[in-house]
């Protein structure tokens, strides 16, 4: 409620970050469960969230999954059609959030769902553009220097440098910045300042 608040008060776009209930793994641990269980627990917590918003006489306007439901999303279309059905029965007016060129965004085509393909600012991709996983000590970009410049080439060049020196191209709509990446403040103001001199104005999405 805090964090809606905060969010009201900013102009900020308020949006559902949906995971399995994976609350001792923070939901980065993938759980077996069939499609409409998938289904009813992402409407469940639109739900929740979404109650909390209209408390306050604000609305979300777009979902992004979260740890392992994203990727899982992102890999078994069963998984993303079920997300998706959970959007078009809360409200179809919300933007999905999501990597390019995955089963995510194809679900949400099929169904003519909005769709904001997505790009990490703090996050190295391998060369097939995935992201390294958090396993790996090099999936997480700390230094605030290389994740503004990371930023800046998938702007500006529409493409990231993989891990192993490759070039990854990215043609994205929104930025993501993890919270809890060390730095993520820095990293933030940064990357506003980098954006103000580029001309480009950092706005909120619009669902």
């Amino acid at each position: 409620a805090s964090t809606i608040r905060l969010a009201v008060f900013h102009s900020a776009s308020l949006g559902a970050h949906v995971s399995y209930p994976d609350r001792r793994g923070f939901g980065r641990r993938r759980m077996d469960m069939p499609p409409a269980r998938i289904e009813r627990m992402v409407l469940y917590q639109l739900g929740a969230l979404g109650a909390l918003a209209r408390a306050q006489r604000a609305r979300l306007r777009h979902l992004k999954l979260h740890g392992a439901l994203y990727h899982a999303a992102s890999h078994d279309p069963a998984v993303a059609r079920a997300v998706a059905r959970a959007i078009l029965a809360y409200d179809s007016r919300l933007i999905w959030i999501g990597m390019p060129h995955t089963r995510q965004e194809e679900a949400a085509r099929r169904l003519k769902i909005r769709y904001a393909r997505e790009a990490f600012v703090d996050r190295r991709y391998t060369a097939r553009g995935s992201l390294v996983p958090r396993t790996d000590r090099r999936a997480l970009i700390k230094d605030p220097a290389e994740a503004v410049a990371q930023a800046g080439a998938i702007i500006l060049n529409k493409q990231a440098r993989a891990i192993d020196g490759t070039r990854v191209p990215l043609e994205v709509d929104t930025l993501c910045l993890h919270s809890d990446t060390p730095h993520c403040g820095l990293i933030a103001r940064r990357l506003r300042q980098k954006l103000k001199r580029l001309g480009i104005i950092a706005r909120a999405l619009a669902g």
